[in-house]
């Protein structure tokens, strides 16, 4: 799914070159998600309310900080007092993450609504009933959203836009990948024995930098192994 969604992404970008730029948001003095964006920019200046600070920048449209501010507050409610007492690069990290995200479901959802994408009637409260039998009820869940500072309302507007870009995607690849009877039959009618290899580099817990470095060595890799080099060599 993630190299579907870059791939995507990256179409989109094109797609919405013409388009218009939008007004950035802005938090409105004395909300909640003011008064945390204040507190947060005690740790990271970018943050405050009172600046246009942009994170993700397009043709179409903008990500600013206080646009993830709000968002952290209305998905995390009361847990986003976890945020106030992290380290600078740790907080600096959760912010990028969610702009980028954020950025990404806006232009899977514009692609979503340019190509007719439409959800069928009961969908979304089908996904919401789901939500409700993990917790043991719609009155545990609702309990809990209470509790966490979150509105229903906003689980809601998550939840449909989940559905809506998860339905574009899935259109976009039945169209992509057709296969024919014959193409299954002979498939089907192969060998199913098979030998795999790989080379993996591990890149969990390592800096930005390092991962950069370790996706440029995995390319180079790649490259020299589809150009005839001995795997077990490149391997080794």
């Amino acid at each position: 799914m993630k190299n579907i969604t870059v791939l995507i992404l990256a179409l989109t970008l094109l797609a919405i070159g013409c388009t218009k730029q939008t007004e950035t948001f802005k938090l409105t003095k004395g909300t909640p998600a003011y008064q945390l964006a204040l507190d947060l920019s005690k740790t990271l200046p970018s943050l405050d309310p009172e600046n246009d600070f942009v994170i993700v920048s397009t043709h179409g449209f903008s990500v600013s900080a206080a646009e993830v501010t709000q968002a952290l507050h209305d998905n995390m409610g009361s847990q986003t007092d976890q945020l106030k007492g992290m380290a600078l690069d740790q907080l600096e990290g959760i912010i990028i993450q969610n702009a980028e995200r954020m950025a990404e479901r806006k232009l899977l959802l514009k692609a979503a609504r340019d190509a007719g994408t439409e959800l069928a009637a009961g969908d979304v409260e089908s996904a919401l009933n789901d939500q409700y039998l993990r917790v043991g009820g719609e009155e545990q869940f609702r309990q809990m959203l209470s509790q966490s500072g979150v509105s229903l309302d906003n689980v809601k507007a998550n939840i449909e836009t989940d559905l809506t870009i998860q339905a574009y995607l899935e259109s976009y690849m039945a169209e992509l990948i057709q296969v024919s009877e014959d193409e299954l039959r002979i498939a089907y009618e192969k060998d199913k024995t098979a030998s795999v290899r790989h080379i993996l580099i591990l890149t969990q817990g390592k800096a930005e930098e390092e991962k950069a470095e370790a996706r440029k060595k995995m390319e180079d890799l790649l490259a020299r192994a589809r150009g005839g080099e001995d795997f077990a060599e490149l391997a080794r």
